[in-house]
């Protein structure tokens, strides 16, 4: 029969995090990129906007100018000419809105997204409290393959554990008082195992 110190380290072993660690850091890396793409998107809608926006002003001016000028014919000749730039514009301007909204509403999509799976992250609480019942449990168990039986204060500690020597014929009982520390009690524990 192993030592039970043999017996925690090949426990201990058995958990292997470094998966988890390793998925949870491609997400944060895809997160990151996402965001970044995001951004480059608005920045360069809005880019393209300002460039429109300054056009448009040039145009404007330039029919400020026309219409300041004394020729009616060169004067109706330049509003068509204008107006043609000026619905082209529109037009392009219209383009670029149409294109601004399609990227906010992946851009909400996106945060829907992020929300939804925040949620779902193990940092949650109640995921949080889940791995904190399995923690519970699973020592409970490392405890019990021990020989060791835990009996519940009622307020969410142990009063008292129950210790099975090797061959199962002798049960001993253990106070386990909190004001020594869970160092002391670990002891105790040890060594009442080993008698």
């Amino acid at each position: 029969m192993e030592s039970p110190t043999a017996l925690i380290q090949q426990t201990i072993a058995g958990f292997q995090t470094s998966s988890d660690l390793s998925a949870i850091a491609r997400i944060q890396d895809g997160f990151h990129d996402i965001a970044e793409s995001r951004e480059r998107r608005r920045d360069e809608t809005r880019l393209a906007l300002k460039e429109l926006s300054r056009a448009l002003a040039l145009e404007k001016s330039t029919y400020d100018s026309l219409v300041n000028s004394p020729s009616r014919e060169e004067h109706a000749s330049s509003m068509l000419a204008a107006d043609r730039q000026k619905f082209s514009l529109a037009k392009s301007i219209n383009d670029v809105e149409s294109e601004l909204q399609s990227e906010e509403a992946k851009l909400q999509r996106l945060k829907d997204e992020l929300i939804a799976l925040e949620q779902e992250d193990p940092s949650d609480d109640s995921s949080a409290k889940a791995a904190a019942d399995n923690i519970a449990v699973l020592k409970l168990r490392v405890y019990r393959s021990l020989g060791i039986d835990l009996e519940e204060d009622g307020a969410g500690g142990f009063a008292k554990a129950h210790i099975r020597t090797l061959d199962n014929k002798d049960v001993r009982p253990l106070n386990i008082e909190n004001k020594y520390g869970k160092y002391f009690s670990a002891n105790n524990f040890w060594d009442f195992l080993s008698l």
